[in-house]
């Protein structure tokens, strides 16, 4: 996301966006699982204090945009975006209340098109600005307080994802670890052989082209079409080798879909880890090399600690797009949370798709973090100020 330099285009976008939701449905009622909802605006609010929640993400980011100050802008906007969350929560709560008590024991809502353009305006500055990570952890915390309480305590029973939820936990928890397991298997097998690789090819330049522009094609094919191109191969394979079969390489299931993602993720940690080893200095090597060290010594004590946090960052980016990826594993018979997402659309249950969609997010921020904590450790203590003093978007 483009990052102005005083944060107003990010603040402007947020309030737009959020002054936009309320033209839209807030949020819909199914009196069952199967039945056809109605969609609900701000007109339709059952109880009208409801209105001041769902109306207070507008007033916080205009708070936000007119602040003098630059820097004071962007921490109260990002302040803002997490306070904005807990009231979108508030909001959902007391239309759970509201329901639960005056309808039906099946009784079902989910959030409207104009809620999700709401929640989205409060992740415009989440993302447009650089969020210290003692607040974010903060904010973070604070969200799954808030949430868990009102879970416990019953106010949150009638919302739709939630009790799908509770009805496929087992489950859920299985196809959660199904699709970490997915990802980071690729990720891994990726990482293997794209790292060693960049530092093969990264002296050799007809090499290092022609390598990639190989992955450069292979990122241009869909997913879904490169999922399909390996069933059959692996099917075959799996024939000829029973081995093979019984360690699960079959032309359906989790192999072929680990090996697409493994491929895909070849690129950004390949590409990542190049641009690490040619951003390391001449003069720094020449130093190195004055003081006698072997070409395995400045590997092992120069360039391998420098092109570090390229390596990382390369990972990093692999992870998210595999998390995503793994998604369409569902089409070829792999498990993850790609189960929920095309079940549900299945069987016309927006309950579900959200359900998986929401969990997709957690994985990816969850990914996000981990590495960005991970990349911020393996920096020099030297260069810290370097790399993380300046905007390192990805």
């Amino acid at each position: 996301m483009n990052k102005g330099n005083d944060g107003k285009g990010v603040l402007r976008l947020a309030f737009f966006i959020s002054v936009l939701a309320v033209f839209f449905p807030l949020y819909l009622v199914r009196e069952n699982r199967v039945a056809e909802g109605v969609l609900y605006g701000l007109t339709g609010l059952p109880e009208k204090g409801c209105i001041l929640f769902v109306l207070l993400p507008i007033f916080l980011h205009g708070i936000a945009l007119f602040c003098p100050s630059c820097e004071a802008r962007k921490k109260i906007s990002i302040a803002f975006s997490f306070l904005g969350a807990i009231s979108l929560i508030l909001f959902l709560s007391g239309l759970s209340s509201y329901y639960g008590a005056n309808g039906p024991e099946s009784v079902r809502i989910a959030p409207g098109p104009g809620f999700l353009l709401m929640a989205f305006s409060l992740l415009v500055p989440v993302l447009g600005f650089e969020i210290p990570p003692g607040i974010a952890s903060l904010g973070i915390g604070i969200l799954v307080l808030v949430s868990w309480f009102l879970i416990a305590t019953g106010r949150l029973d009638a919302l739709g994802v939630l009790k799908e939820a509770l009805n496929r936990q087992d489950r859920l928890v299985a196809e959660i670890v199904n699709h970490v397991r997915i990802s980071s298997s690729a990720v891994l097998i990726a990482s293997f052989l794209g790292i060693p690789a960049a530092f093969l090819i990264s002296r050799a330049r007809k090499a290092r082209e022609a390598f990639l522009a190989l992955m450069n094609v292979l990122q241009t094919i869909p997913s879904i079409a490169l999922f399909g191109l390996l069933i059959a191969p692996l099917a075959a394979l799996s024939r000829s080798f029973p081995l093979l079969r019984e360690m699960g390489i079959r032309g359906i299931g989790d192999a072929p879909a680990i090996i697409a993602l493994s491929i895909y993720a070849l690129y950004p940690i390949l590409r990542n880890t190049l641009a690490g080893i040619e951003g390391v200095s001449p003069s720094v090597l020449d130093s190195g090399e004055a003081m006698g060290m072997s070409r395995r010594e400045m590997l092992r004590i120069i360039i391998i600690p420098l092109t570090l946090p390229f390596i990382v960052h390369g990972v990093r980016l692999a992870m998210i797009q595999s998390i995503a990826n793994a998604t369409l594993g569902k089409l070829i018979g792999a498990g993850g949370l790609g189960v929920f997402v095309f079940e549900g659309l299945g069987q016309y249950s927006v309950d579900m798709v959200v359900l998986g969609i929401i969990f997709l997010a957690l994985l990816t921020i969850g990914a996000d973090a981990l590495f960005r904590i991970v990349g911020y450790a393996v920096v020099p203590k030297a260069l810290r100020k370097q790399y993380y003093s300046e905007d390192r978007s990805s």
